[in-house]
């Protein structure tokens, strides 16, 4: 493991509970999703600026807003996406905030999720209570374009898709994790977790070509799936590590660094972990026929921010090693990771 530091360089205090925080792309502002104590959505726009964070844009909803996405906009366009307490899929302009440019009802119940991608005009991906996981094409959103369903109504926690579009992942409460063909119109794998999929996220992929699947659980741990090799039974390799009792609430690689994950924690603190490749990803196994070869996870530096869970955080592409987290201690915090290094 690198000698990699965390550093707090600000911590900003605010009179809402924070649920999501992601920075725009290409711009040193912050989009933050969260709840005020009247119970009503909130979307908040900060600028980071000398040593700390400056509001710079607001709205309020009827609804809390549970968590938000870029990943479906292009960067001229820079539209941020939300779900809300109430099932509301909305696309907000950031620059005029007044009202959302598109709002529809998604699901029935709260939407716990969402994640995007660029593919076919902008395909928005969202996971709600109501056990579906819904995809939206973002030039028409009158209606889904697929509706995926399991075999129980658990909640669905997580989801997670590739730059294209054609594979979407889904975790659930009860520790199932999904991977879905978006071309096939099935379900391409499926596997299942001791306890509930907080987060996913695939690394490493270029196009359509599937590579690693990355996730933490409820039960304070972590789990990475090399999906370059699929054994006919053992399916694809797992390497599992456990961090702590507490909730695991997110784990995210860095973009210029995929091998560098940091982790949210309910117990307050914030984790470096990096995930060691094997020397050969592939081996013969005793069937004769190859499977992924495990690789190790490397435990790093640990901060405590606060007494209260991390709820989530976000790397900046733009600036290596930048930070946001959120926490329900009302706090904003910008960390700085040294010794990650720009692409």
């Amino acid at each position: 493991m690198t000698d990699s530091q965390i550093l707090e360089h600000s911590s900003t205090l605010v009179n809402y509970t924070l649920f999501d925080v992601n920075w725009v792309p290409s711009s040193p502002r912050l989009a933050v999703c969260g709840s005020t104590l009247a119970g009503e959505g909130t979307l908040r726009v900060y600028s980071l600026a000398g040593q700390g964070l400056s509001e710079v844009g607001s709205a309020t909803r009827p609804k809390a807003v549970r968590c938000g996405t870029f990943r479906s906009s292009s960067l001229e366009e820079r539209f941020f996406c939300t779900g809300d307490f109430g099932g509301n899929v909305a696309v907000w302009d950031l620059e005029e905030l007044g009202e959302p440019v598109e709002e529809v009802v998604g699901h029935m119940d709260m939407i716990n999720c969402i994640t995007g991608s660029q593919g076919d005009g902008g395909q928005l991906i969202t996971g709600s209570r109501d056990g579906l996981v819904k995809v939206w094409d973002r030039r028409n959103m009158r209606t889904s374009t697929v509706t995926m369903e399991g075999d129980e109504r658990r909640d669905c926690w997580a989801v997670a898709t590739l730059e294209g579009g054609q594979y979407v992942a889904a975790g659930y409460s009860n520790g199932d994790v999904r991977v879905f063909d978006m071309k096939a119109g099935k379900v391409y794998w499926e596997t299942s977790l001791p306890q509930g999929v907080t987060s996913l996220q695939f690394t490493g992929s270029k196009g359509e070509k599937l590579d690693m699947l990355l996730a933490s659980t409820l039960g304070g741990g972590m789990a990475i799936w090399d999906m370059q090799t699929r054994h006919k039974v053992q399916g694809y390799t797992r390497t599992d590590l456990r961090l702590e009792k507490t909730t695991v609430w997110s784990a995210k690689s860095a973009p210029q660094d995929e091998g560098l994950i940091l982790t949210s924690m309910g117990s307050g603190a914030v984790e470096l972990v990096r995930y060691k490749e094997p020397g050969h990803r592939v081996m013969i196994g005793g069937d004769g026929c190859n499977v992924g070869t495990p690789g190790e996870f490397l435990q790093g530096l640990t901060k405590q921010l606060t007494d209260k869970p991390v709820t989530s955080s976000d790397w900046s592409m733009d600036k290596a090693g930048l930070v946001v987290t959120s926490s329900f201690d009302q706090n904003i915090r910008i960390l700085i990771v040294t010794g990650v290094q720009q692409k």
